[in-house]
């Protein structure tokens, strides 16, 4: 949920690819289309300053944080030149509270390993693939409405 505010974010996959140990993956949710062919690049940062392509758009933190980009299917691309087997997938849980979403996930490896998450297919002390995305949204989603809530207090204590 923050490469689309990484000034450079090729630069962010590389050093991720760089640590991760073989047959490791990453994750992530960005803002993503997988109907667009191309990223929408909305700052241009091949010089030392920014350069603004369209109107600038903040989000997340409290509405701070430029956003750099809105991706398209090139990520997937860019992800495979990188060196990661990449894969897409479209996430929709209500059970768990989880909405339609894009996750990308990125392997140091030959292939991206998708297992079904539903508990009957599960081999027993299997976690499933599901479970650490559950716990991250979880703890994100928990964790920006408490910093939300602490925020609006200190401002309503110190009215």
């Amino acid at each position: 949920d923050v490469f689309e505010h990484v000034r450079k974010d090729e630069d962010g996959y590389k050093e991720i690819y760089r640590v991760l140990k073989p047959g490791g993956s990453f994750i992530m949710t960005v803002p993503y289309d997988h109907d667009r062919p191309d990223t929408i690049v909305r700052v241009d940062t091949s010089g030392e300053k920014d350069v603004h392509l369209l109107e600038p758009e903040y989000h997340g933190g409290g509405g701070h944080t430029l956003t750099y980009r809105k991706y398209g299917r090139d990520l997937l691309s860019l992800l495979h030149k990188t060196g990661y087997a990449v894969g897409h997938m479209s996430l929709h849980v209500p059970s768990f509270g989880i909405t339609r979403q894009s996750v990308i996930i990125g392997t140091k490896g030959d292939f991206v390993e998708l297992v079904d998450g539903s508990p009957e297919k599960q081999q027993q002390g299997s976690l499933g693939f599901l479970l650490p995305f559950r716990m991250f949204l979880l703890f994100k989603l928990n964790v920006l409405g408490f910093i939300h809530y602490l925020k609006a207090l200190t401002q309503k204590v110190a009215r």
